[in-house]
């Protein structure tokens, strides 16, 4: 089967993913944060050289990921659904524009473009907040002011300072996870590569979410007097040192890589 084919045939299999996609980024209950990736993925596969390599999608593997779909519809939430269906979709992509049907930077550039940012602060952004806590209550004391976290709260002088839901840092793992997926693409790691970058941009956005707050704690607390637009400067400040971080290793892992040909035309 062509890849024209297949995508038209994944187009009519999964209708009913695309509707929702396009309600959900409509309705306004959801960032859009997901346009942005959709774009970069279609850019990175636009700007991709052609090679010698098997373009042909798998079948047996796509007829495989469609049957799952189809027995999982009636008990999974829509964006399991639409989940399985960009997973299908980059099956497609990574064969044809890529060269191999698992291409880690690709697919998790698919999965960004869900509506998933409400997902994540639903059931990411407490924890994230309670592990932003201790985080901070740990290089807080290391600093010489005897502070404790409690939950989402720091106790400090009988106050409580709380790490809210703005601070959960869930906004920097969407935007360091999509960072990083990017320049593995750009740089055309392999599946192994790609892996390592994702799993380092996680521990990277948790480091730098943490010390974010541990900048901002002191400020909050009273410690410190400073400008309110010192707020939003410490977290740009923050994810600017996340981002050249990333930049820095992938290129690293880039120059490590076995010799390749030329990945843009």
């Amino acid at each position: 089967m062509k890849t024209p084919l297949a995508l038209v045939s994944l187009g009519v299999a999964f209708w009913p993913v695309w509707r929702w996609y396009a309600l959900r980024m409509a309705d306004g209950s959801d960032e859009k944060w997901g346009l942005l990736s959709l774009a970069t993925v279609l850019l990175l596969a636009w700007v991709q050289k052609k090679d010698g390599r098997d373009r042909r999608p798998p079948l047996v593997l796509l007829g495989a990921v469609v049957v799952a779909y189809i027995a999982a519809y009636p008990f999974v939430p829509p964006l399991i659904r639409a989940a399985v269906a960009v997973t299908a979709l980059g099956i497609v992509l990574g064969r044809s524009r890529f060269g191999s049907a698992f291409h880690p930077a690709s697919w998790g550039l698919l999965l960004l473009s869900l509506p998933v940012a409400a997902s994540m602060q639903y059931y990411l952004g407490y924890p994230l907040r309670v592990l932003a806590a201790k985080a901070t209550a740990l290089l807080v004391s290391l600093a010489g002011f005897p502070v404790s976290a409690q939950g989402t709260g720091l106790l400090w002088e009988g106050e409580t300072v709380l790490v809210d839901a703005p601070c959960s840092g869930v906004r920097m793992l969407w935007a360091g996870m999509w960072l990083a997926f990017t320049l593995a693409g750009f740089f055309g790691l392999g599946a192994a590569r790609t892996v390592v970058v994702g799993a380092l941009a996680l521990v990277a956005v948790v480091a730098g979410n943490a010390l974010r707050a541990t900048i901002l704690f002191f400020g909050e607390s009273g410690i410190f007097r400073w400008p309110d637009w010192v707020h939003p400067a410490v977290g740009l400040a923050c994810f600017a040192a996340v981002a050249g971080f990333l930049f820095w290793i992938t290129k690293r892992l880039d120059e490590e890589a076995p010799c390749r040909p030329a990945r843009f035309s």
